[in-house]
């Protein structure tokens, strides 16, 4: 497919108020720091807009965001004490039986845009899964503790960096979920955690395990395949991984700097 034609396609799937609104919205000294893969999350400052591109999901659940303002959870059913707001449910055509499908015609989902301060942008799923004996149960994104109701607590999600051309690019995540609890402890990460910006209309590729685990806690229920919801997100903001490490010439001014420090202080006190 040409490039061209990716990029039209691309937005008409999420709508076409999300490429824009990435710059639209940005704030002098807004940082947000993230981490891809299993659990991924993303925290600080930061204007995001949310679309869905599609699922293969059997159970048809809603999805909620909290920015910054989470709590805890409670319950037989693990229920968020501080409530949500709605998005879209991931419903777009597909009876979970191994295709994927495209959330576009009447199934089409408006973006959402969520601003934040400060604090972890934390998704929810309210997924009507009887199997622990409920009516429905939630499920969370970020840490594996906040799905240990029913256990074993395991990851839900996974946050992949979206590339162009093999380039990272800045802002783009793609995002999915796994709707019951697996007891997700470890995954193979796929192409160190990206995925090609041209391969967002490419169903079958969606639809693979792209985050599958390889380590499950027992009890577990379900595939930990993550195409249960794909959503992306274009976030504006500067975005530092949270597993940067400065490079040794800034360790290097920054030690410098605090010799320099040391050497001030110790002349005041002759002084």
């Amino acid at each position: 497919m040409k490039l061209r034609s990716f990029i039209f396609g691309g937005v008409a799937l999420l709508g076409a108020t999300m490429l824009p609104g990435r710059a639209a919205a940005q704030t002098p000294g807004c940082t947000y720091t993230y981490q891809l893969g299993l659990g991924g999350l993303i925290t600080g400052c930061y204007t995001a807009m949310i679309g869905e591109i599609g699922e293969d999901a059997y159970f048809q659940s809603n999805q909620y965001f909290w920015a910054g303002n989470f709590g805890t959870t409670s319950g037989p059913n693990n229920d968020p004490t501080v409530a949500g707001t709605f998005m879209f449910n991931n419903g777009c055509g597909s009876g979970g039986s191994g295709t994927f499908a495209f959330c576009t015609g009447g199934f089409a989902k408006t973006p959402v845009a969520i601003n934040s301060t400060g604090g972890e942008l934390i998704l929810g799923l309210k997924v009507p899964d009887t199997s622990n004996g409920q009516t429905y149960n939630w499920i969370y994104s970020g840490a594996n503790n906040r799905n240990g109701t029913p256990a074993p607590a395991g990851y839900q999600e996974v946050l992949l960096q979206l590339t162009l051309a093999g380039v990272d690019q800045p802002g783009h995540y793609l995002f999915g979920w796994e709707d019951m609890n697996s007891g997700c402890l470890s995954r193979l990460t796929p192409n160190n955690n990206r995925f090609a910006m041209e391969n967002l209309t490419n169903g079958p590729l969606l639809d693979s395990n792209l985050g599958n685990c390889d380590i499950f806690a027992p009890g577990g229920n379900s595939d930990s395949d993550f195409n249960d919801s794909y959503m992306q997100f274009v976030i504006s903001g500067v975005g530092i991984p949270s597993d940067v490490v400065p490079e040794p010439i800034s360790m290097s001014l920054l030690a410098m700097g605090l010799v320099g420090l040391g050497g001030a202080s110790i002349r005041r006190r002759k002084k």
